[in-house]
């Protein structure tokens, strides 16, 4: 079994067109929905009018699950809300400290997509082929371990595996996007929750002016998550509030800054 952890974003978009196109061979894709509350609305709506229709044009099998909880849907922000622990999403406790523990990756994207492969078949004597979707300026995000029922591949970089067909070079990001856009379909949104703290602060200053209800929704989110720990918790690693963060022109982003953003792979999905 050949399967691609869909996560909605431009590379895994542009491995769906390769296999599309017989570039690689695929048998199914898998999207863990963490949750239409959570994940960004760009991501829902591109899943269900681009994706998913595409998808079906070319035969292939675009799965979507969720973790659930008492047999109903779970969400990220369902967790959030109802835990007393502040360490649900990688939150910050101060100033250039590292983030804080989190659950969500584990639990609303590997373990549902690993529940899937394994109702599928997938087992320590016959592991799925999961293929993930990490660019060549993004390679440093490859290489988690891999479960007892998974060989892990990164088609875009030729690891654990051939690089696509007609590709001499691992395919870059910017590479991604012409494949996407080759196809006749238009670039995905950064795929990620909508309050996750892996965003840069460039986006987060985007997501205010293109949609400033997600935004004020993601400063009473970082509020509600202070008060529940009682002590300050932040979703940027600068020590302050969001909305004093995103208001701070003069605030000067080193480059060790990108590799907090969710610029792909942070779920290491």
């Amino acid at each position: 079994m050949r399967s691609l952890n869909y996560g909605g974003g431009v590379q895994s978009t542009a491995l769906l067109v390769l296999a599309a196109q017989g570039a690689i061979d695929l048998d199914l894709a898998i999207f863990a929905n963490v949750g239409d509350d959570s994940e960004d609305p760009g991501t829902i709506e591109y899943m269900a009018q681009v994706a998913r229709p595409f998808a079906a044009q070319y035969g292939i099998d675009l799965v979507e699950v969720t973790a659930t909880i008492g047999g109903e849907p779970d969400t990220i922000l369902g967790k959030i809300n109802r835990t007393k622990r502040s360490e649900v999403i990688p939150v910050r406790s101060k100033e250039q400290g590292v983030p804080l523990s989190r659950s969500c990756t584990v639990s609303f994207k590997l373990e549902v997509i690993g529940k899937e492969l394994r109702r599928r078949g997938a087992g320590p004597d016959n592991p799925a082929t999961v293929m993930l979707g990490i660019s060549a300026d993004e390679s440093s995000r490859s290489g988690r371990a891999a479960k007892a029922w998974e060989h892990l591949t990164y088609p875009l970089l030729g690891l654990g595996c051939d690089l696509p067909r007609g590709w001499d070079r691992p395919i870059m990001r910017s590479d991604c996007e012409v494949i996407v856009r080759d196809a006749g379909l238009p670039v995905p949104p950064k795929s990620s929750c909508w309050f996750c703290p892996f965003t840069s602060v460039d986006r987060w200053r985007e997501r205010k002016r293109t949609r400033p209800d997600l935004f004020e929704r993601a400063c009473q989110l970082e509020a509600q998550i202070s008060e529940k720990a009682r002590k300050p918790r932040y979703l940027t690693r600068f020590g302050r509030p969001l909305a004093e963060v995103v208001q701070d022109e003069q605030l000067v982003l080193d480059l060790d800054s990108e590799l907090d953003s969710c610029t792909g792979g942070m779920c290491a999905t």
